[in-house]
């Protein structure tokens, strides 16, 4: 399964993204195989850039992440892989600081 997503906040504000109980490897060590998770700065398919690649693993530690926008938009996209009860927990909102 692929999914995509793209967020944007309304106010012009920057997009934090928090994500809990991942359990994630490393995109250099790990093929990605089991599924992933991909943060992307801005939405426009030309100009947003991969900031966060995050390959699931059925038995790694359980992380989390926390990431803030450069930008008012973000693009999420996940793939389940292989393993089809990949599952995970994020969180977004507007940053409260002014832009």
């Amino acid at each position: 399964m692929k999914c995509s997503w793209r967020i944007w906040s309304i106010n012009r504000k920057s997009v934090v993204v928090q994500g809990i109980n991942l359990h994630v490897g490393s995109e250099i060590k790990d093929d990605c195989n089991k599924g992933m998770l991909e943060i992307f700065n801005g939405c426009d398919d030309k100009d947003r850039f991969l900031v966060e690649k995050i390959c699931f693993r059925q038995n790694d530690v359980q992380r989390g992440i926390l990431w803030i926008s450069s930008g008012s938009c973000v693009t999420i996209k996940f793939s389940s892989g292989q393993q089809k009860n990949s599952k995970f927990h994020l969180s977004v909102a507007e940053s409260v600081g002014k832009k």
